[in-house]
């Protein structure tokens, strides 16, 4: 609603708080009920909208009430204690930070729970020590036990403790651990300690340090001001955190004015009891319930309860459940092979599968059941967990069974399966793949057409990093023969995988077969062979593969139905073997005197089998019925075709073979027939030409000349689509016509229907086209494509059409990244024998990358507080996919496998582009635990395997025992245990430290000057951090802090006093004695070299109460002539001033001699010189 109409409404149209009351006060009594619960106001305030005061910028879209403001005003509509609604105020003055908000609130109410919202962060202050307890002991004592003791119903929060009383658990500067934490995860920000509209007392973590995006926390202030969102001249630091961009808090809770200790802590308190100890969770109704302890009725008890404000929507829910609620943190899964291996292999015992289970509600007595189902090869197995109660996390663990179990695995983890806990959890699937000893394909994958020059195959051994491997290769032609192997050209054992660069050219066409294996060399054993068949072309494309099959080669395809030609295509024929035989059965005479006597006979042998008896006095006509489609015998007859009478076991007579000619026989059957003996004789020739018209429909010709014994076979087909006509009659020139006639042929068959599974094609990231050349007459074909998850697992059909081409694009190969073509041949019609041949088949598609990580670090055992580089590469090994967009994730792991933050770690994925690419980034060891695991992960695309997509380096992080050193400069001159200085001095203290940690803090030093504090005596005094110091002493590069300070000594004995402490806790104390002198002297004088050629040096001691003063030095000849004088500066301590041997007047070189030297100085003047001899030597 625009606030503008309420104004205009209740307020005749003038902007005031009262309209806005008067409003909400007719909504609560006069809407439809039930009346409204909360109220969001969606604007920025100012309590001077006239802009009157000085500096006075910012404008007053909604007002608050009262100087301090109070939003909570407006809720007290009949009574001045208890709200009729809840309030809060995105106090924005753009469009573009409304939108920033509330996309923050959307991005966290919509979040899936997560073991950070269960992390409480508790930060106090105080000015003093005294004070500093007392926070301190607000929090141990308040607040914690209804975080953490199960007794109170506590809400089993993990929590942080950050304070100036006892620092941080792990050592680490304040501001870095509260910014760690932040960023890495808290549900609620808890903070105890003085502030202002702009600043905390413990600062450091302002909303510009903040990288916490999606990790938004709920900030508690209980401090003065920073929620003073009406300032007219300022931006409260409340509303930074709010407003803050992807960054920051979701809501703040804050006063907007001073802070009243007591009553703060009564409000903190009611708010986490309340979140304890109730169902209420949105942050309107948490406030308003807290605020309802402020029961004394005092005016601080009123003035706390106005003033404490809610910057955020009301309904925003802290993200913890009202019951018990397990949750098992996929983040800290860990999976490891027992015993130890890098892999999971099939070799191992056992799976030994690791996580920690939080409650992201509240506590609860009863124990928690977890169902383990263990699924492999569609048996499942089923194991039991049991925790007894559940409040902080727990580490579960459970081992199973994978001992000679390759393959996928799959976990289904169901907690609390029997409903116990009154609520429904999510099921939580956890696959994960054991590895027999085998090599796995990458580039090339089995059908691929690869480039018959310098072609290189790359696989991967998952057990490679187990143990030691020698490995052999070979290339074999498609007949089997030997092309090249290993010896020629080694196998190559590289960080991300192995390669072998194949040593000859391939031909262009032909089809080769690659195969790869390898040895164990401790066990002697080696992997079975990897077979990769492919196919040379002179062409192939990066991003896209060509599956082919076809000439020259079907030798990964199976079908049915079709038979290999010698031209390489597959026709939709086959055949079936056949030999017949006719004997009639006859004297021949072959010259005058010898005469050859023939039995009758017969022979019907199908496929190599004999249908007939073959019994030589079965004088007749025997004939088989052959199917065309199959090669099936559908019949077998004997007719005694010689005579009409019956005869045992025959079908009939002559008119009975004329009949069954005609009747018995489908079209696309095949007649097989032979004569045998006298068949032809007798009663056979009143229907001989009844028989040779049936014969006829069949394609004979001949049938009307047989008679007698006359031997005759013969093979047709009643179509006239007929594919074969065999006939062969015996010589009539032999006596009584016969012959012995004999005929082995392959018949074809023509199948109704014929079937060509082509081999799995994939794994694809994008499927393209498959195409079918074919050169068929009538034949129909259809097309099937069956998908799966894996190459052995394809069932599913996803798409058939009548088409010999067909788009793939819409295939999700996400969901089936293999294929199988499936082709399906049908004749149209009984009569359909024309030819149909499938010459080639073609699968287009994008391949699957393979993408890979290695990572090692500049130092495995750092000290605590260095910068480590950690440097990666990430290479896809399939280069036929391309250069590939790729995003990858920093990550650092506890000893549990849970996630921890780091301070320079990128918190979120980074996007490149990999072919072959490296990076690194920096690891800071400050707040790091003793040991953990740096990994880089990478997390898109998909690729072949998974096994090798994080790549991990273990860390140890040495601790820091060694204490800092200091160094004590004054007026630019390194100190020593005693030194002479001048009364006004310009002291510098740096500690210098092996340990990288930044030092933020001034405590850090400490230094006392006669037993007083410098700063307290100091006429100026500076403190250098980490960051300064380097860059003021810059000649000191361990310099971790430094001071400055002006100071003005006394005479005589001055006593300093410097403590330090490093990051690490380490300390050390210097003591310098620091004399000022009551006169300007000089002492042990000398000059040195004595003789001297070309250049002297004059040494000399000067104390004097100032630090620098100026001097003469000068040098006479015998005769008292003086041959050069220069003016020097000396400083408190030793000097070293250089003397030239030439005239000063002359400009050359003195003359061997000897001369006298005198230096004194301009303040004293020259009655208190000091000097010597000295002696050229030319």
């Amino acid at each position: 609603m625009d606030v503008q109409d309420i104004f205009d409404a209740f307020g005749h149209g003038e902007k005031s708080p009262h309209a806005i009351k008067a409003f909400l006060r007719y909504a609560s009594e006069q809407w439809r009920k039930p009346a409204p619960r909360a109220v969001l106001l969606v604007g920025d305030a100012s309590w001077d909208p006239r802009k009157v005061s000085s500096g006075a910028i910012n404008d007053d879209f909604i007002p608050s009430y009262g100087k301090p403001v109070s939003d909570y005003w407006y809720t007290l509509l009949d009574s001045s204690t208890h709200p009729a609604m809840s309030i809060g105020r995105l106090p924005v003055r753009t469009v573009e930070e409304a939108q920033a908000i509330v996309d923050k609130i959307i991005e966290h109410d919509t979040m899936p729970w997560q073991r950070w919202q269960k992390q409480f962060l508790l930060i106090t202050g105080g000015a003093n020590p005294d004070e500093q307890l007392d926070f301190y002991q607000s929090v141990v004592y308040s607040l914690l036990p209804l975080l953490v003791d199960p007794y109170q119903r506590a809400l089993c929060a993990d929590t942080t403790l950050v304070s100036l009383y006892a620092g941080t658990a792990s050592g680490a500067p304040i501001p870095a651990a509260i910014v760690n934490r932040i960023n890495s995860g808290a549900v609620w920000v808890n903070y105890i300690g003085h502030g202002a509209p702009r600043t905390l007392e413990v600062g450091g973590w302002e909303p510009e340090r903040l990288a916490n995006r999606g990790r938004y926390p709920i900030l508690a202030s209980f401090s003065c001001q920073i929620g003073a969102f009406a300032e007219p001249s300022i931006q409260a630091l409340g509303e930074d955190f709010l407003t803050a961009p992807n960054a920051g808090m979701i809501a703040v809770i804050a006063t907007t004015g001073f802070g009243i200790r007591s009553y703060d802590d009564i409000v903190n308190s009611g708010i986490i009891a309340t979140i304890a100890r109730t169902r209420l969770r949105t942050l309107g109704d948490l406030l308003n319930a807290a605020k309802q302890y402020l029961n004394d009725g005092s005016q601080l008890a009123i003035n706390t309860a106005m003033q404490t404000t809610l910057l955020g929507d009301p309904l925003t829910r802290v993200p913890l459940d009202t019951v018990p609620h397990p949750v098992l943190d996929r983040s800290t899964l860990s999976i490891a092979s027992v015993p130890p291996a890098p892999v999971l292999s099939a070799d191992a015992d056992s799976v030994r599968i690791e996580a920690t289970v939080f409650n992201a509600g509240v506590h609860s007595d009863s124990t928690v059941e977890f169902r383990i189902l263990h699924i492999y090869q569609q048996r499942a197995d089923t194991v039991m967990l049991r925790l007894d109660g559940l409040c902080s996390p727990e580490r579960i663990t459970f081992t199973l069974p994978i001992h000679r179990m390759p393959g996928e695995h799959v976990l289904s983890v169901t907690i609390d399966p029997n409903g116990t806990l009154g609520a429904r959890f999510d099921t939580v699937t956890i696959p994960f793949y054991v590895y027999g000893e085998q090599l796995l394909a990458v580039e090339p994958q089995p059908g691929w057409d690869v480039s018959p020059r310098d072609t290189v195959v790359r696989f991967l051994n998952p057990l490679a990093v187990a143990g030691s491997y020698f490995y052999q290769a070979l290339l074999l032609s498609s007949t089997g023969d030997t092309l090249a192997t290993s010896e020629q050209s080694p196998v190559e054992q590289r960080a991300t995988h192995c390669q072998w660069r194949i040593p000859i050219t391939m031909q262009p066409g032909q089809e080769y077969r690659i195969l790869l294996r390898a040895l164990n060399i401790a066990s002697q054993t080696w992997t079975p062979w990897l077979r990769i068949p492919v196919v040379a072309r002179d062409s192939v494309h990066i991003g896209q593969v060509e599956h082919l099959q076809g000439q020259p080669s079907w030798s990964e395809s199976v079908w049915d139905s079709l038979s290999l030609q010698s031209d390489g295509s597959l026709a939709f024929t086959t055949s079936v073997n056949i030999e017949l035989m006719s004997a009639g059965g006859y004297q021949e005479r072959r010259s005058d005197t010898l005469v050859v006597v023939a039995q009758p006979g017969y022979r019907l042998r199908i496929g190599g089998v004999n249908v007939a008896s073959e019994r030589s006095d079965e004088t007749g006509v025997h004939l088989a019925v052959i199917s065309a489609r199959d090669g099936s015998v559908r019949a077998v007859r004997w007719f005694a075709t010689w005579t009409q009478s019956p005869v045992p076991r025959s079908a009939g007579g002559p008119a009975e073979l004329a009949a069954f000619l005609r009747d018995s026989i489908a079209a696309d059957e095949y007649l097989a027939m032979v004569s045998c003996g006298q068949a032809w004789g007798l009663q056979y020739a009143q229907y001989a030409s009844s028989v040779a018209e049936a014969l006829a429909l069949y394609g004979a010709d001949s049938a009307a000349l047989l008679s007698g014994s006359r031997s005759y076979l013969f093979v047709g087909m009643r179509s006239s689509s007929r594919p074969l006509v065999a006939e062969r009659i015996g010589n009539q020139q032999h006596w009584q016509g016969g012959d012995t006639l004999l005929l082995r042929a392959a018949l074809p068959l023509y199948p109704q229907q014929a079937t060509l599974y082509l081999p799995v094609a994939g794994p694809a990231e994008q499927w393209q086209d498959v195409r079918i050349d074919r050169q068929c007459v009538r034949s129909h074909l259809r097309l099937e494509v069956y998908g799966g998850a894996t190459a052995d697992q394809i069932s599913t059909l996803i798409t058939a059409a009548d088409t010999s081409e067909l788009s793939l694009a819409d295939v999700d190969a996400a969901q089936y990244p293999f294929l199988r073509i499936v082709v399906r041949l049908e004749r149209d019609g009984s009569d359909d024998f024309s030819p149909c041949a499938i010459t080639r088949t073609v699968l287009r598609y994008r391949p699957l990358p393979e993408l890979a990580a290695t990572l090692e670090a500049s130092d495995t055992t750092p000290l605590r507080g260095d910068t480590i580089a950690l440097r990666a590469r990430v290479v896809n090994l399939v280069t036929r996919s391309g250069v590939r967009q790729t995003d990858v994730r920093w990550m650092l792991r506890d000893n549990t496998g849970a996630l921890i933050p780091s301070e320079t770690l990128p918190s979120s994925s980074s996007t490149l582009l990999v072919g072959d690419t490296a990076l690194s980034a920096l690891l800071a060891t400050t707040s790091l635990p003793n040991q953990c695991t740096a990994a880089l992960a990478i997390e898109t695309p998909r690729d072949l395997y998974t096994f090798n997509n994080i790549a991990d380096q273990p860390l140890i992080i040495r601790a820091d025992q060694t204490p800092p050193v200091v160094v004590a400069i004054a007026d630019g001159s390194v100190l020593g245990d005693t030194a002479y200085v001048a009364e006004h001095v310009n002291l510098d203290i740096v500690m210098l430290d092996s340990a990288r940690v930044p030092i933020t803090d001034s405590t850090a030093l400490t230094v006392r000057l006669n037993g007083a504090l410098l700063q307290r005596v100091a006429e100026s005094l500076a403190f250098y951090p980490t960051s300064s110091a380097l860059l003021r002493w810059a000649e000191y590069p361990l310099a971790r802090a430094g001071l400055s300070a002006s100071v003005t000594l006394e005479q005589g004995v001055n006593v300093l006093m410097v403590t330090a402490q490093d990051a690490a806790g380490n300390r050390t104390s210097s003591r310098y004695v620091l004399i000022v002198p009551d006169a300007l002297t000089l002492e042990d004088g000398s000059v040195a070299p004595n003789p001297a050629q070309e250049n002297a040096r004059v040494s000399v001691r000067y104390r004097g109460f100032q630090q620098r003063v100026a001097a003469w030095l000068e040098l006479y000849d015998a005769l008292g002539r003086r041959v050069r004088s220069e003016r020097v500066q000396l400083v408190n301590g030793a000097n070293t001033i250089a003397l030239p041997l030439e005239d000063q007047s002359s400009g050359g070189q003195l003359q061997s001699g000897t001369y006298f030297w005198r230096l004194w100085l301009e303040p004293v003047g020259n009655s208190q010189a000091i000097g010597g001899m000295i002696v050229v030597v030319r």
